[in-house]
């Protein structure tokens, strides 16, 4: 399924919707992909132009997706994946250059974070306490982690459109 710029929200899921191999791309100043309580979303790609890429409920599955802006620098209040509620699953996804990688803000907590990527984001995770999370903090055996643990890393940023980004300095 492929959504293309349409100015507005991308795809909304009501509640115990599932999703698997979708493209967002470039869907306007809402969420690339929205999810309610109770939904799985599985293998998709999000791109959006102005807010956060996946947001989801609580009681969500958000397993191998790929998050990323549309240009760069994304606005401040662009995050790759926002969890705003309790029991939710996210693992295994990948997101880069947003100022902030997976906001898990839920106050209630109770979400298991494991084995996800945050490339080049500005505040890689954002998780409150009460969550079930580990960040790699380095070291030289990255495999010794484990399979639960995720990970950040810092790259140079190449947005999607437009021309590539001015070399670095040095």
């Amino acid at each position: 399924m492929l959504l293309a710029p349409n100015g507005n929200h991308g795809l909304i899921l009501g509640p115990g919707s599932m999703v698997r191999a979708c493209n967002a791309d470039n869907v306007g100043d809402g969420p690339a992909i929205g999810a309610a309580d109770g939904c799985t979303l599985e293998s998709c790609t999000a791109v959006s132009s102005g807010h956060a890429g996946i947001v989801v409920g609580s009681r969500c599955t958000v397993v191998n997706n790929r998050v990323e802006p549309l240009f760069l620098p994304a606005p401040a209040t662009v995050a790759g994946i926002r969890a705003t509620g309790t029991a939710n699953r996210i693992e295994n996804n990948h997101v880069t250059n947003c100022p902030t990688g997976y906001d898990i803000s839920a106050a209630a907590g109770g979400n298991f974070i494991a084995g996800n990527t945050a490339a080049g984001c500005a505040v890689p995770f954002a998780v409150s306490h009460g969550n079930l999370f580990w960040l790699w903090q380095g070291g030289t055996d990255p495999p010794a982690a484990g399979p639960w643990a995720n990970f950040a890393f810092y790259g140079r940023a190449v947005p999607l459109r437009g021309p590539p980004p001015p070399p670095a300095p040095g």
